[in-house]
């Protein structure tokens, strides 16, 4: 784990988010510099809207699932604020999208899928966290949990069947529904 502090933000970079980076080198190489690119286009949209909310950032952390930003709690935020600022990063992607279609850029599916994808309702990602904070407390918590592990099947089905073969989007899937289970598993008991 590297970790410095950059105009008193503390940047924190784990061998997870090397190895990814590697791996996806490998399989991908042509899409590894756009794909940093978007990725920084989207926490950037989400340290957009932490300014206009009043926050700061304390933390920039990259890690094997992505990158994670933690704000300086200065004051407490509405739960509108929260949304916006987890809508904001996927917003960014898809706006950026939206302007490569129209310039004819071959990049544009890729901001747009960036931003689809963290609009899933995982947990990890900002999907999950908006549906979190839509529906605070356990019960509703441990239901979105469940239905997102189900779900994560029916996705999963309905790319096999529709011919999808790609083996990354599989683990992908795999690996957000792992995710999933160890807080399933904690809210039983």
């Amino acid at each position: 784990m590297l970790s410095f502090r950059l105009r008193g933000v503390r940047v924190i970079i784990c061998f997870g988010f090397a190895a990814v980076w590697a791996l996806f080198c490998l399989i991908r190489a042509e899409l590894a510099l756009p794909l940093l690119l978007a990725s920084l286009i989207h926490e950037l949209g989400h340290a957009a809207a932490m300014c206009a909310c009043g926050q700061k950032l304390a933390v920039l952390r990259f890690w094997g699932g992505g990158i994670l930003m933690i704000p300086r709690r200065s004051r407490m935020l509405t739960r509108r604020q929260e949304i916006l600022i987890l809508l904001s990063g996927p917003g960014m992607n898809l706006a950026v999208g939206w302007v490569l279609w129209l310039t004819g850029s071959s990049l544009a599916w890729l901001h747009t899928a960036l931003g689809l994808w963290n609009l899933l309702p995982y947990r990890n990602l900002d999907g999950g966290a908006v549906l979190r904070c839509l529906f605070p407390g356990i019960r509703a918590q441990m239901l979105l949990t469940w239905l997102v592990c189900a779900g994560t099947f029916v996705l999963a089905g309905v790319c096999f069947a529709a011919g999808v073969r790609n083996v990354q989007l599989y683990a992908m899937l795999g690996y957000l529904f792992l995710w999933e289970l160890p807080l399933a598993q904690t809210e039983r008991i």
